[in-house]
């Protein structure tokens, strides 16, 4: 299949593997974050070092691939971090505000301090 396009006979099986890449970064991303965040109460940086650097590659690649399709929003300068453009799209008024208001919850209920996205 490989540098081939797809026929008919191969084109369920061409979008079921392109669509089920596509949320594997994020879900992963969504597991880690957890983990990643508690490096902020202290004490456990050593440890968790390696998670949170894993953790930030992935937003990195997340958020200029699956999470840029998903919001429908390329990042801005300086939106590295999807929860940085997160920031940004809190405000907006349309659907984007909606999914992005969605998606600050849990990394709020998350964060040590209780507020990741302000």
């Amino acid at each position: 299949m490989q540098g081939k396009a797809c026929t008919d006979s191969s084109v369920q099986r061409c979008l079921s593997r392109s669509q089920s890449a596509i949320p594997q970064m994020t879900l992963l991303l969504a597991l880690l974050y957890p983990i990643a965040i508690q490096y902020e109460r202290g004490g456990w940086y050593r440890l968790l070092a390696p998670v949170t650097f894993i953790a930030a590659l992935l937003d990195v690649l997340a958020n200029y691939s699956e999470l840029a399709l998903l919001m429908w929003d390329w990042p801005q300068k300086g939106e590295y971090l999807f929860s940085k453009r997160l920031e940004r799209l809190i405000h907006n008024d349309d659907w984007r505000g909606v999914v992005a208001r969605l998606m600050a919850r849990p990394l709020n209920y998350f964060d040590p301090v209780g507020v990741h996205i302000s």
